[in-house]
């Protein structure tokens, strides 16, 4: 790899709705897999949402993991055609992305905790 950053806009949205078919592809085939949509908003640039599924990783917080199609591929120059200096994904590659999420009824529990710890701390700052 040449170490070239690339990068394109997409708009993703994450639906509920499961998909028909299990995913057997790592790691969403540990997940109950659900339908995402995503629209490219860069010219050029086809990608199609595939799934998202959340793995629990402790009682606040999950990964969300997601993959996307992209059927013709993708590069960073300007004209979509490459050169020996861009960055770029072969068409058919399937892209996995994945961030980590708090799960909002543990947060919301736990956050007039974390209040109460930071007003403690700062009274004993003031001392």
């Amino acid at each position: 790899g040449s170490g070239s950053r690339l990068s394109f806009p997409l708009t993703i949205e994450f639906f509920d709705e499961p998909l028909r078919q299990p995913m057997s592809d790592e790691p969403l085939r540990r997940t109950q897999a659900r339908r995402l949509f995503t629209r490219s908003e860069r010219l050029g640039t086809k990608a199609s949402g595939v799934a998202w599924g959340m793995l629990q990783l402790s009682s606040i917080e999950a990964l969300v993991v997601w993959c996307i199609d992209l059927p013709d591929g993708v590069c960073s120059s300007a004209e979509g055609a490459p050169t020996t200096s861009d960055a770029g994904l072969p068409a058919g590659t399937r892209l996995y992305c994945s961030t980590q999420a708090w799960r909002s009824a543990e947060l919301q529990r736990l956050m007039p905790l974390a209040e109460r710890l930071r007003r403690e701390r700062a009274g004993e700052s003031d001392r």
